[in-house]
């Protein structure tokens, strides 16, 4: 397989232009922070001089990445975030991040420490040989990924609506979503449950607030539990690659 498949629906700009994923920024790269703080014990991992945000969006969370990484004292690292969407050429670049429209999947790049998929793998068909790709031009793969298969999804016909938007192809769980890091050819390092009901895309509507009243004491209770019923709980995995040396 050379490259991946991609959707006119993307290529075109029109899920950019309905997207509210940047609003979501801040969450996804506070989860992704937290999850990489807990996986010190992974001298392999460390420096991150090299990162690149696959499926980066309108670049929030691009930008966001680099201020991560100098946080946590890699002040020399450098970003890279890839779309398909038609915005990309007018992005701004600077010396440390910079934006490349085309398929990561066909880039030919010398392999980053670490590359960021937030909500990317579920909108891509044939999602397990996508990995391997990404894979074979990173040494980490850090990824967010929405768990749609909750009963109050279902209930309201959620995995439907979401084909043609967002876009979800798949509908996932906890366990799926890491079967499906394996069968791409990754090693799970580390996961943890990230609550999205309290992104600022979680709480639109007074429906949704209303609901986040249940949610929370179900997420402290158990955010498995949550996850299956409610819904509302994404997953953050960290996942080595073969030439990780992990």
């Amino acid at each position: 397989m050379s490259g991946s498949w991609i959707d006119p629906y993307y290529s075109t700009g029109r899920f950019k232009a309905k997207s509210s994923g940047a609003r979501d920024a801040a969450f996804k790269v506070s989860a992704l922070k937290k999850l990489l703080e807990a996986s010190r014990d992974v001298p392999s991992l460390f420096p991150l001089t090299r990162v690149v945000d696959v499926g980066c969006g309108a670049g929030a969370t691009t930008f966001l990445l680099r201020e991560m990484c100098v946080q946590a004292g890699d002040g020399d690292a450098h970003v890279d975030g890839y779309d398909v969407h038609p915005d990309i050429p007018g992005f701004a670049d600077s010396e440390t991040v910079k934006f490349v429209r085309g398929d990561f999947c066909t880039a030919d790049v010398r392999p980053y420490d670490l590359a960021v998929l937030f909500d990317v793998v579920e909108h891509v068909p044939a999602p397990a040989d996508f990995l391997r790709q990404v894979a074979a031009r990173a040494r980490f793969v850090a990824l967010h990924i929405p768990l749609d298969d909750s009963i109050f999804s279902w209930l309201r016909n959620l995995p439907h609506q979401n084909l043609s938007h967002p876009g979800h192809l798949i509908v996932l769980n906890p366990a799926s979503a890491l079967n499906l890091l394996a069968l791409g050819g990754l090693r799970t390092v580390g996961f943890d449950y990230a609550p999205v009901f309290r992104a600022p895309s979680g709480g639109v509507g007074r429906a949704q607030r209303l609901l986040n009243l249940l949610r929370v004491p179900m997420y402290r209770l158990s955010p498995y539990l949550l996850q299956k019923t409610l819904g509302g709980v994404s997953l953050m995995v960290l996942a080595a690659c073969q030439q990780s040396g992990a």
